[in-house]
């Protein structure tokens, strides 16, 4: 299956999925209405949920805005029938947490899920390594009963117009080392590394 049919096919299941869990208020809703009197006031409420939640999910179309969107970034590449062919004929990159990432000369381009993105490696400007500290908590009765912490680490990407992309890397040294692999492919581009604490303080970007 191409890389762009595995976008159409997420797209179909997160809609399929939200058609599903409007299903789940209807039944009740119809249930309740049965029984009559209060049960009338709980069957409307059922239903309004239920069609609000039909009514999100029509309106992303199947994801097709999704879908456009990264279609409108095809076109600004090129020929959208060769862009999408020569996305094909790359080979996912690793080192990526949970996202296939292509690497092409002219472009970048990443999908996870119904989110879809290609742009053009001279339209980068700034590319760092962002150290993200998440604190783990575990609840019991609303009370914290025991914390973790891990670190997690991206890519982040500036373009032009203030566009920015997050790539999750496995970690840091992965990420260092796809971080000069894409330094090789955007010349023109800043490189800096910028760590992030807990309290989003931000320390000054270092070259690496």
């Amino acid at each position: 299956m191409s890389w762009f049919s595995e976008i159409k096919k997420a797209s179909k299941s997160s809609a399929g999925c939200g058609i599903m869990f409007a299903a789940l208020f209807l039944v009740p809703g119809i249930l309740a209405i049965t029984l009559g009197e209060q049960g009338i006031i709980w069957g409307i409420l059922f239903f309004g949920l239920a069609a609000l939640i039909a009514a999100l999910s029509a309106k992303g179309a199947n994801g097709q805005k999704s879908i456009d969107a990264f279609l409108a970034e095809v076109d600004s590449i090129g020929n959208r029938d060769n862009v999408l062919a020569a996305i094909d004929a790359l080979a996912p990159q690793s080192g990526f947490e949970a996202i296939d990432v292509r690497f092409h000369s002219n472009f970048i381009a990443y999908r996870q899920g119904i989110t879809a993105h290609i742009w053009k490696t001279a339209d980068v400007v700034w590319m760092l390594i962002q150290q993200n500290n998440i604190t783990h908590k575990t609840k019991a009765y609303g009370i914290t009963v025991a914390k973790s912490n891990s670190v997690q680490f991206e890519i982040k990407v500036h373009c032009k117009n203030q566009i920015l992309f997050s790539l999750p890397v496995a970690s840091e040294e992965e990420g260092q080392r796809l971080l000069r692999t894409m330094t090789s492919l955007c010349p023109s581009a800043r490189i800096g590394y910028q760590e992030q604490k807990q309290n989003n303080a931000f320390h000054a970007p270092r070259s690496l």
